[in-house]
């Protein structure tokens, strides 16, 4: 996902990454995560917008149960 974004982007581009499975120095990849909203991971936010792609709930009981998950085959 990184990479994409890096290879989309123009050359004024400001670019941020937060590697959420890493400690971060400052909590401020933590304050991003409230912030936005942000359920799972990857996440893209444009200009302090979470995008549409990444606004989900992540995963459910719901989503689990529509998949299979506990229903013998």
């Amino acid at each position: 996902m990184v990479e994409m974004v890096k290879s989309m982007a123009c050359s004024s581009c400001e670019i941020v990454v937060y590697n959420l499975s890493q400690p971060c120095e400052t909590k401020e990849c933590l304050e991003k995560v409230q912030e936005y909203g942000i359920k799972a991971l990857p996440a893209v936010a444009v200009n302090g917008s979470l995008l549409s792609c990444c606004q989900n709930n992540g995963i459910s009981m719901e989503e689990l149960k529509n998949a299979g998950i506990g229903q013998a085959a």
